[in-house]
């Protein structure tokens, strides 16, 4: 075995948890919009059905966002093992 592959972890998973990390982030600017109230002039936000529930809306962003951020930093902390 060589030292780069035990210490930068498979490509695969990088990918994996820059994608993770990046969607956890989308997550949580969701919700941050929102909150300020931002969300109702955003079409693409609000859909043109389901008016209003922003309460609930903003609640779920911010869990999924918390959880995806969680699981990017749990798979790249797990990614790296000391070489012997």
């Amino acid at each position: 075995m060589t030292s780069v592959v035990a210490a930068g972890g498979s490509p695969v998973r990088r990918i994996f948890v820059l994608l993770l990390a990046i969607l956890g982030i989308l997550g949580i600017i969701a919700g941050i919009l929102y909150a300020a109230g931002v969300a109702n002039h955003l079409h693409f936000l609000v859909g043109s059905t389901h008016k209003g529930h922003h309460q609930l809306r903003l609640a779920v962003s911010f869990v999924i966002g918390v959880v995806l951020l969680a699981s990017a930093w749990f798979l790249n902390r797990g990614g790296a093992k000391p070489a012997r």
